[in-house]
C-alpha cells in the first residue's frame, strides 16, 4: 500500500507539528498524524529485511535477489516522505520512540551521501536525548565501514556466501580492545553477547576477529561474493 504526502504539505509544515488532521492520500490511506505515518514506514522498512535475512540464513539466493529489488522499490518510497520532513522541519519533537526509529532506518538505509547529509541532524537528536545512541552510533559506523575505514562500534558486518553457505563477518574495528566500553557507551551489549544473538535472528553465524583489517576483509568478499548489498 503506497502512501503519498505532497511536497506542498511538508514544506508548509503540517506535519511537524504531530499532531496533524486526517488527510486524503493515495490508495484511500488515512494518515492521522505524523507519528502514525513514520511508525508504518518503520514496519514497511522491517517486515522485508525480516524476510531476507530468513532467506540468508537458509542460502535461498534466488528469494534474496527479489526481496532485494522488493527492498530498493520500498526504502525509494520511504525516503522520498522521511528526507522532506527532515528537509523542512529537521527532527520533529515530540514522536514515539518508534517513529523516531522510522526516521534513523531510513537514513541508515540510504546511500552514502544521504548517510553523511543527515548524521549531524541524527547527532544532534541523539546527545539531546531525543533519538537512542545506539542509533547515531551504527550509522556513523555504517558510513564510515561504506567510506573503507575502520567502524567504532562494531555494529557493522558483511554477508558473504559460498554456494548454500551464508557466514557474516563484523567489519574491522577501530582500537578493538575497547570495544566493548564503547558499545557500553552508547547502551549496547558488549561484543560476545550479541553474536549468539544475531545468530538466533539471522540463521547465519557471526565472525568477530579482531585483527581483521579492511584489506583482508575485501579479499574474504572477492573469494566469497556477497550475496545481498548492505540494507
Amino acid at each position: 500500500m503506497k502512501r503519498f504526502i505532497s511536497a506542498a504539505a511538508v514544506m508548509a509544515g503540517c506535519l511537524c507539528c504531530g499532531s496533524v488532521s486526517a488527510q486524503e492520500v493515495q490508495d484511500g490511506f488515512p494518515v492521522r498524524n505524523l507519528d502514525s505515518l513514520l511508525c508504518s514506514i518503520r514496519t514497511d522498512d522491517q517486515r522485508l529485511r525480516v524476510e531476507i535475512m530468513d532467506a540468508l540464513g537458509r542460502g535461498d539466493v534466488e528469494r534474496v535477489v527479489a526481496l532485494n529489488m522488493q527492498i530498493d522499490a520500498q526504502d525509494r518510497t520511504n525516503q522520498e516522505t522521511v528526507f522532506s520532513i527532515l528537509d523542512s522541519c529537521g527532527i520533529p519533537d515530540h514522536l514515539s520512540d518508534s517513529a523516531y526509529s522510522a526516521i534513523f532506518l531510513v537514513v541508515d538505509h540510504a546511500e552514502l551521501a544521504a548517510q553523511k547529509k543527515y548524521f549531524p541532524l541524527i547527532e544532534e537528536a541523539a546527545e539531546s536525548g531525543k533519538m537512542s545512541a545506539s542509533d547515531a552510533a551504527t550509522l556513523q559506523d555504517r558510513i564510515l565501514m561504506r567510506e573503507g575505514k575502520r567502524q567504532i562500534y562494531g555494529t557493522q558486518n558483511i554477508a558473504v556466501g559460498n554456494g548454500d553457505q551464508t557466514t557474516a563477518y563484523v567489519w574491522p574495528v577501530e582500537d578493538p580492545e575497547n570495544l566493548d566500553s564503547r558499545r557500553s557507551s552508547v547502551g549496547l551489549e558488549g561484543i560476545e553477547d550479541w553474536i549468539p544473538e544475531f545468530k538466533v535472528a539471522s540463521g547465519m553465524d557471526l565472525v568477530y576477529d579482531k585483527n581483521l583489517t579492511v584489506k583482508k576483509i575485501r579479499k574474504i568478499q572477492k573469494q566469497n561474493p556477497m550475496i545481498m548489498v548492505e540494507k
